[in-house]
């Protein structure tokens, strides 16, 4: 499976406000999905994430155009190698409701955010 063309890592708040990790790919040009951890972030690896039915845990969305953006399903994230501060390894695979299916694997550069306050 070919790398995503480009994907980014970076820390995050999360939908009640405590801390979350969340990443970038882009699938193509002016297209991109993403994926938000935000319960039990990754200390360790290999580390598996899945999105459940009612949990925000995990959460993932594709943008297609801009303003024009879809939620993931259902979905999973696998992280080979994630070092805070440096980037992540690993690969993705999400579900919409159209049936498309977006799954990459994947070399994250960390992006750092200045002035991130959560909470």
């Amino acid at each position: 499976m070919p790398h995503t063309s480009f994907a980014y890592v970076q820390d995050a708040c999360g939908p009640i406000d405590g801390p979350a990790v969340e990443f970038y790919f882009t699938l193509q040009q002016g297209q991109f999905a993403m994926i938000s951890i935000n319960e039990n972030l990754p200390s360790s690896t290999p580390q598996d994430y899945s999105i459940r039915s009612g949990s925000d845990a995990m959460l993932a969305s594709r943008c297609l155009s801009p303003g024009q953006c879809d939620a993931a399903t259902s979905g999973t994230l696998h992280l080979s190698m994630f070092s805070p501060g440096k980037g992540a390894t690993g690969e993705y695979e999400l579900h919409f409701q159209n049936g498309r299916v977006e799954r990459d694997n994947f070399d994250a550069t960390w992006y750092v955010v200045k002035q991130l306050m959560c909470g």
